[in-house]
């Protein structure tokens, strides 16, 4: 009986210490983006006395994506070089700046560690894209510098994100290759913190009220609880999501049209999202909107303007040796001249996405990929199917929007009116709202799929919704706003903790690899793991999962058996391409 006790107790000491573990892996990764975060501010000029260590979290993850696509040009993205790279961060931030900053946000940057560990914690992997290519990448690129074709192995490696260069750039010799877990969840937990803290800013302004601003920030916060409290669900489209959200927060709170640094900001911010997906093409607008607000030409003569030009082109550079094409997959973007463009792939992949998002796959009538998607072919098979998808999904957000304006409409008839302030909209406003109904329409027009368009309905949804009720009723009770507002969020909060709780009781007897993380292996909290096949491609070769996705075993990895894919090197790089004749 005694032997039993201290085997129990030493168990649970050894749960507890991996639990630990991964909450202080947190903290450090927060850190890092943090630090990151800083040091790319500080060469965009921008005040960083201004912003939020959350916002500076946000980034700085924008920072290490574009910086690991540069390296990956020239090296894997191993432990060593991550772990170079990242103690040179701390390196410049003990040069140049004052480390009492850290110090004197230690609290918050804790309370955000706790958090993301709570999302994180016991969680599986985004099922099935996890397994069959955001992994089998991330895996790639820890073990591989840029391969020239890889679109060839696996056609969705030419759909990569820079996300997927984040998470691999947190494989270093701290946390191991368990480190490419954290970003995913980093990056909602800085962006729901950074709500909150710039909302509680701003009704701490001292009569400087933006109320408009605010209920934006508001509703962005409580979609973005809503719809980012489950790890498990966070694929490479949420991160893009997120950074939307955040392109538009950016582009309200503008006030100085001369803050051509800011601009900076929103380009960057402009270039991730698309380096992120393709669909956020648009975002470019803004950025060149306040360029022709600014009306200052020498803007372009801008060091820092060569910066932006320079991100640009290592994006569309990657994309273009992965897979032949500047934007995959649109073949009007490809060189079909490169051994390892292969153009009939790509115009398959075009037609067989849009069609898959319209719904194809619920419909047995038209079989061709074309024919489906023209001419609104497509549209009773989607309302079938994704239209009540999105209700179901967005419905939530619809009521509460629609609850909280009726809640305002009856404190401020019903109560004593203390503090009344008009509400005001400013030229940003419309404009946002003229490029939410450009983006939404783009979304149903071309890819009507939830999980691709959610923050383009929000945005359209919530600006809208706002311009309507602020048009009518211009005045607010600043006293009963803050007071709902915070009775709102602390239930938000509880509802989140306590869902995410729940999960962690199911989930803390289970054995499995990688425990508590979530598992690199399978798409379960279970040992069982695809079998993959070596497959030989001239004097290289690749891994075949039959029975699965390829998850983090082995790269190159890819759940296609190509037969007439060949080998070739060129230089120091990897070519896989088919023979086109």
């Amino acid at each position: 009986m005694g032997q039993l006790w201290k085997l129990t107790y030493n168990i649970l000491v050894y749960k507890l210490f991996q639990i630990f573990q991964l909450i202080s892996f947190n903290f450090f990764s927060i850190l890092i983006a943090i630090v990151a975060g800083k040091i790319f501010l500080m060469l965009l000029r921008i005040k960083i006395s201004t912003i939020s260590i959350f916002e500076q979290g946000l980034v700085g993850l924008t920072f290490i994506g574009f910086l690991s696509i540069f390296v990956n040009f020239f090296f894997s993205l191993n432990q060593f070089i991550n772990s170079i790279l990242t103690i040179s961060f701390f390196l410049i931030l003990i040069i140049k700046s004052n480390i009492k900053f850290i110090l004197n946000n230690i609290k918050s940057i804790f309370l955000l560690s706790l958090f993301s560990s709570l999302l994180l914690i016991f969680s599986t992997v985004y099922a099935p894209d996890g397994s069959i290519y955001h992994i089998p990448y991330i895996k790639l690129l820890n073990d591989e510098k840029i391969i020239i074709g890889a679109s060839n192995i696996n056609f969705r490696f030419g759909l990569n994100s820079i996300v997927q260069y984040i998470s691999a750039f947190y494989n270093n010799y701290l946390f191991g290759e368990i480190g490419i877990t954290i970003p995913l969840v980093l990056i909602i937990s800085f962006f729901i913190f950074f709500l909150y803290f710039e909302i509680d800013n701003k009704f701490n302004s001292k009569g400087n009220y933006n109320i408009f601003y605010i209920i934006i920030l508001f509703f962005f916060l409580i979609s973005s609880i809503y719809q980012f409290s489950r790890y498990s669900e966070y694929g490479n489209d949420d991160p893009g999501h997120v950074y939307y959200f955040y392109l538009i927060c950016l582009v309200l709170n503008y006030k100085n049209y001369k803050d051509k640094n800011l601009i900076f900001l929103i380009f960057t911010i402009s270039i991730f999202l698309i380096a992120n997906k393709l669909f956020f093409i648009l975002s470019f607008i803004f950025p060149l909107y306040f360029l022709i607000l600014n009306q200052d030409y020498n803007f372009f003569k801008n060091k820092l303007f060569m910066l932006i030009i320079f991100l640009f082109l290592i994006v569309i550079l990657k994309n273009l040796m992965i897979s032949g094409c500047f934007f995959y997959p649109v073949k009007e973007f490809c060189i079909n001249s490169f051994d390892w463009t292969n153009i009939n792939e790509v115009s398959l992949q075009s037609l067989e996405g849009e069609a898959w998002a319209k719904g194809w796959i619920n419909q047995n009538i038209i079989i061709d990929f074309k024919e489906y998607s023209n001419n609104f072919n497509w549209l009773s098979a989607w309302f079938n199917v994704h239209f009540k998808v999105i209700i179901r999904k967005f419905l939530p957000v619809i009521i509460f929007i629609t609850s909280f304006f009726f809640i305002l409409i009856f404190f401020n008839l019903n109560f004593v009116k203390k503090k009344n302030i008009k509400v005001k909209f400013t030229n940003h406003t419309y404009f946002i709202f003229i490029i939410s109904i450009i983006n939404f329409i783009f979304w149903f027009y071309k890819f009507p799929l939830y999980r691709y368009g959610y923050s383009f309905i929000a945005v359209f949804f919530i600006i809208t919704s706002c311009i309507i009720f602020f048009s009518i009723f211009n005045k607010i009770s600043f006293f009963y706003l803050r007071r709902i507002m915070l009775v709102i969020l602390i239930l938000s909060f509880t509802g989140v903790i306590t869902k995410n709780f729940q999960r962690i009781l199911n989930n803390y007897n289970k054995n499995y690899f990688y425990y508590p993380w979530p598992n690199l292996l399978s798409l379960r909290l279970d040992n069982n793991y695809s079998s993959l096949v070596k497959v030989k491609v001239g004097e290289s070769y690749y891994y075949y999962s039959k029975d699965g996705g390829c998850m983090y075993l082995e790269s190159p990895c890819s759940n296609y058996l190509k037969k007439d894919l060949l080998y070739k090197k060129v230089a120091t790089y990897k070519v896989y391409y088919s023979d086109k004749f």
